[in-house]
């Protein structure tokens, strides 16, 4: 994919070079939108699949002004001007789970600008560890528990349950991020459980380390959970709840609720 973007005495030419296969290496979308999890568990029933695949998201912007600094916004994603950037490369391996194969796992390495400013906070320090914890997208295992009509349960790295917005660029319609997706979790790190009540219906909780999954604010984990219908096959309105401290005072007066 070529986009050719004109902003104000600026043009950004951006290139997206995406693969994504199953095993048998029949070409397949493979979602990655935030809050995917729920919809993991209406799934259970099928044979488990194995994806793999890889993108490079590169960008060139030319500033017709020349700004010594070479920058054209406080934004992870093609900050720089005048020179060109990778803003994110990454690479995944996935297993779905099924009734005849229930563990799962994702494994996502990645790299580039977006990878030095998503996922911390501007305030709290950052998680030890967050330099090789910051090339490392949705990297999970799960498993489909013998439970009802299946209770899916994920601990490690995953896409977060708030949003809808992704931090890769080609899943987004616009290419950009929107600036709010910015200040929302694009990933969580913790441990969720999906259970489906219905075909449309599915129920999800949550224990994540903090809002920010690379942020150290304190030791005291959030929890929250989500309801996820399906309106129609194209559309799905989900409700999501966090709660927890989100300074360093975990006093509970401090608590926020979202």
């Amino acid at each position: 994919m070529l986009i050719i973007a004109p902003f104000r005495n600026t043009t950004l030419v951006a290139l997206i070079l995406y693969c994504c296969c199953t095993a048998s290496g029949e070409t397949q979308t493979l979602s990655t939108e935030p809050g995917a999890s729920c919809d993991r568990a209406t799934a259970q029933t099928q044979d488990p699949q194995w994806f793999y695949g890889g993108f490079v998201d590169a960008a060139y912007l030319l500033d017709f002004n020349h700004p010594s600094n070479d920058l054209f916004r406080s934004r992870g994603t093609a900050y720089k001007v005048d020179e060109p950037i990778v803003n994110i490369a990454a690479a995944y391996l996935r297993k779905t789970t099924s009734e005849s194969s229930r563990w799962g796992f994702e494994l996502t390495t990645q790299a580039g600008q977006d990878t030095r400013i998503f996922g911390f906070s501007a305030t709290a320090p950052n998680l030890p560890g967050f330099r090789g914890l910051r090339h490392l997208g949705p990297t999970d295992v799960s498993f489909l528990a013998p439970v009802g009509k299946g209770l899916t349960v994920q601990a490690g790295i995953f896409s977060s349950l708030i949003g809808y917005d992704s931090l890769y660029a080609k899943d987004n319609f616009n290419y950009t991020r929107p600036w709010g997706a910015d200040l929302t979790p694009y990933l969580m790190m913790g441990v969720n459980a999906s259970y489906p009540f219905t075909q449309k219906l599915t129920g999800a909780v949550f224990v994540v380390n903090g809002y920010f999954h690379l942020a150290d604010a304190n030791s005291v984990p959030s929890s929250g959970g989500q309801l996820a219908y399906k309106l129609t096959g194209r559309t799905t309105l989900k409700e999501t709840a966090l709660y927890g401290p989100a300074q360093s005072d975990t006093s509970l007066e401090f608590w926020r609720f979202l």
